[in-house]
C-alpha cells in the first residue's frame, strides 16, 4: 500500500531480465500515482493508518533505514537529528520524499533501492523501519530477510502494514479483494509479517492491532550475539477495541503469587503486571481494568 513498495528480490535495477522488467513496470506504476498519492490516501491515514507512525518511530535509536519510504510521510516523526538513509524503488516518489525533507528541514539520505536486494553492508543500522511496505513486495520473506541482515545485533525492526484481519468477515472481503489488487498492482491484504519475523530469528518485543486487527505496528529486535536463551516469556492482551491485540515482553520480577508482582513491557497506552514467570502470561484489559492470567510451564 505504501508508495514505491514493489520490490523483487531477484533483479537488481537495469537488469534486461523478465523480474527486472516487472519490477521496473511496477516502479512506474508508482511513478504515475506519485503526484496524487497523498491527497487520495489522505482519509486512510487519517482514520486507520496514521497513529502508526509515532507508535513506532518513537522507538528510533542510531543510524536508521526505512525501506520504500515513498512520499516520506514518516519524516515528520523522527526524532531531531536522527542519523536517516531511507529508500525506495520509484524515482517519482523519492522526489517527493526529497520535497517533503526539505520543507520540514529533516536531513536524509535518499537512494533508490530495491527492498528485496538493499545496498548495505550487514549490520549497517540500529534501527530499520518500513511501513505498509511489505503488502507490495513481490516476496515479503525475502524483503524481511534483508532487513533482518542490515540491521546489527541488538537493533531493531519496525514495521506497520494493514494485514489479515481478526475478524472472519473482514478476512473473507480481503480474500476477495486478493483476487484483484494482487494480479492488477502486486497489493496483498492477507499477509501478516509478524508470523515471518521469528523464522528469521527476530523477537517480537511488541505489537498492537487495530480495525478488527486489520491494521498492526510490530516492534521487533535482532537478539545480541552473546544474548542468554532464556529470554522472557510473551505477554499478550487486547488494545483499544474487543478485536484488537497488543503484544509485550514480561520484565522479571519477584516470584509468583496471590498478588502479580513486578512491572511488565508497556502495552499500549497501559502498563500491566506480572512476575517473574516461566510460563504463558495473558493479559485481559476491558475499559476499567486489566486481568493477568499466568499459565505456569
Amino acid at each position: 500500500m505504501e508508495p514505491g513498495a514493489d520490490r523483487d528480490g531477484s533483479a537488481g535495477v537495469g537488469r534486461a531480465t523478465p523480474s527486472a522488467a516487472r519490477a521496473a513496470k511496477r516502479a512506474g506504476q508508482w511513478d504515475r500515482m506519485a503526484p496524487g498519492y497523498d491527497a487520495q490516501i489522505a482519509r486512510v491515514e487519517r482514520r486507520f493508518l496514521g497513529w502508526t507512525r509515532p507508535w513506532l518511530l518513537g522507538r528510533v535509536q542510531g543510524r536508521t533505514l526505512e525501506v520504500a519510504v515513498g512520499t516520506g510521510l514518516n519524516l515528520a516523526h523522527y526524532a531531531p537529528g536522527v542519523d536517516l538513509t531511507a529508500v525506495d524503488h520509484s524515482p517519482a516518489m523519492l522526489e517527493r520524499s526529497r520535497a517533503r525533507a526539505r520543507e520540514l528541514g529533516v536531513a536524509v539520505r535518499l537512494q533508490r533501492a530495491d527492498a528485496g536486494e538493499l545496498p548495505f553492508a550487514d549490520g549497517s543500522f540500529e534501527t530499520v523501519v518500513c511501513t505498509f511496505g511489505m503488502c507490495c513486495v513481490p516476496d515479503e520473506r525475502v524483503a524481511l530477510g534483508e532487513m533482518a541482515r542490515v540491521v546489527a545485533a541488538g537493533g531493531a525492526i519496525l514495521l506497520a502494514d494493514h494485514v489479515r484481519s481478526s475478524s472472519w468477515w473482514l478476512r473473507g472481503l480481503q480474500t476477495s479483494a486478493d483476487l484483484v489488487t494482487v494480479p492488477l498492482q502486486g497489493e496483498h491484504w492477507r499477509r501478516r509479517p509478524a508470523e515471518v519475523l521469528p523464522s528469521l530469528g527476530l523477537e517480537i518485543e511488541a505489537t498492537e492491532r487495530h480495525t478488527h486487527g486489520a491494521v498492526e505496528a510490530v516492534a521487533a529486535r535482532k537478539p545480541r550475539e552473546d544474548a542468554g536463551r532464556a529470554g522472557t516469556p510473551p505477554v499478550r492482551g487486547v488494545g483499544s477495541g474487543a478485536d484488537d491485540e497488543v503484544v509485550g515482553r514480561v520484565q522479571p520480577g519477584v516470584g509468583l503469587g496471590g498478588r502479580v508482582a513486578s512491572r511488565a513491557a508497556e502495552l499500549g497506552r497501559d502498563r500491566a503486571e506480572s512476575g517473574q514467570l516461566r510460563g504463558e502470561v495473558e493479559i485481559f484489559e476491558s475499559e476499567h481494568d486489566s486481568t493477568v492470567s499466568v499459565t505456569p510451564q
